[in-house]
């Protein structure tokens, strides 16, 4: 269910994008990509994503950024920046 309403939100804030326009589906890495530009966040393209639950997506950008996408109390979506693993900063 919180998926879905992640997705819904996704589609609501994002418009159309050229995939849908063109007659194709948009992929879920294409609607973390659109809420993370939403959001101002740096990421030129998405690299890869884990689902880690449900609504919950850890996201590596292919310039370096990672982030944690996900449904929080009030079914806001929030965006936690994480730290690559290994590293001292």
């Amino acid at each position: 269910m919180r998926h879905a309403f992640l997705l819904l939100a996704l589609a609501m804030f994002a418009g159309p994008s050229a995939a849908q326009e063109a007659g194709g589906d948009v992929t879920v890495a294409q609607d973390l990509l659109a809420v993370l530009h939403l959001r101002g966040k740096a990421c030129e393209a998405v690299a890869s994503h884990e689902q880690l639950g449900d609504a919950d997506y850890l996201v590596v950008c292919t310039d370096g950024p990672r982030y944690r996408i996900f449904i929080a109390e009030g079914d806001r979506v929030e965006i936690e920046e994480r730290r690559p693993p290994n590293s001292n900063r």
